[in-house]
């Protein structure tokens, strides 16, 4: 009897035990930090929003920045305000801020809770009530996820639409979306304290994207404001700048110092002045590469 006793004993023992080690496991658990996701470092993308087609003229595409941008080093870079003036300047205008790790991860935790950057979605059902909207592309790279969620008409669509063609599913996706799109354009009334590590500041390019386009033939605009005329900076010809992209327009990338000269002399600039060459005239747009864009003139995958 003694035996059996002594048998009992360490069972209740061992159970006892048991319990009260899932107690502080749980108790530490309940503590601890959420896991952090992992995510690309460096100038590499993690997410980037863009918007591709649609009712636009030639170029847009090559011409168009992305609305977001969230690099491995925590750099935000979008778009920034232009004063409503004619005629407007000729540089864009991109700003750019860097998030500490805490903020890449609240972000991150946004995504993860939306539940939509798990596998590739191509969302065209809003096609069937809206012709020539754009696309908008969400690239996604972080938790050894290579995601890219394309939407056709992203904020055509909310809770109370009808569309046919347009599932419960796709509808409750569009929403979401619609949601973090606002999100993401205002993140500074929702991530928590600690989770900037500098102030907005305006984003100078290395690299530029210029598309030329011959502009002797040019009406006048209406306005009766002259195009300020300013001699083509460069030692190449804008007559064979680049390379030809289709409707009359050349596309050619400047770097380095070139760039610097570029970025000076368009900032002085505005959507009238002329550049000139050997009797042409010729219209200049600039489209700013990013950190982790190739120097082309392309458009490349997020």
């Amino acid at each position: 009897m003694r035996v059996k006793a002594s048998v009992k004993s360490s069972a209740r023992l061992l159970l006892s035990l048991t319990l009260a080690a899932m107690l502080l496991a749980a108790c530490a658990g309940a503590g601890a930090p959420p896991k952090q996701i992992e995510h690309p470092i460096g100038e590499a993308v993690i997410l980037r929003i863009s918007y591709s087609g649609g009712f636009v003229g030639p170029g847009f595409d090559l011409l168009n920045h992305p609305t977001f941008s969230l690099l491995g080093d925590g750099r935000v870079i979008v778009p920034g305000a232009h004063d409503l003036i004619f005629p407007g300047p000729a540089l864009p205008v991109m700003n750019v801020r860097r998030l500490t790790e805490s903020g890449i991860q609240a972000i991150l935790a946004e995504l993860a809770a939306s539940g939509l950057f798990v596998e590739d979605l191509d969302l065209r059902g809003a096609a069937n009530c809206v012709a020539d909207a754009s696309d908008v592309i969400f690239a996604f790279h972080a938790d050894q996820r290579d995601v890219t969620v394309t939407v056709y008409g992203l904020g055509i669509l909310d809770a109370g639409s009808s569309c046919n063609g347009v599932s419960a599913d796709e509808l409750a996706m569009h929403v979401t979306l619609n949601r973090l799109t606002a999100r993401l354009s205002d993140l500074d009334s929702w991530l928590p304290a600690g989770s900037w590590s500098e102030e907005w500041q305006t984003f100078r390019p290395r690299a530029m994207r210029l598309i030329v386009r011959n502009a002797d033939a040019d009406e006048p605009d209406g306005s009766g404001i002259p195009s300020s005329l300013v001699a083509w900076p460069a030692s190449s010809d804008p007559a064979t700048f680049g390379a030809e992209t289709g409707f009359g327009l050349r596309c050619g990338v400047v770097a380095g110092a070139e760039a610097d000269e570029w970025y000076d002399l368009l900032g002085a600039a505005n959507q009238l002045t002329r550049f000139t060459r050997d009797d042409h005239r010729y219209v200049v747009s600039v489209r700013f590469l990013l950190p982790d864009e190739p120097p082309e003139c392309v458009t490349p995958e997020a």
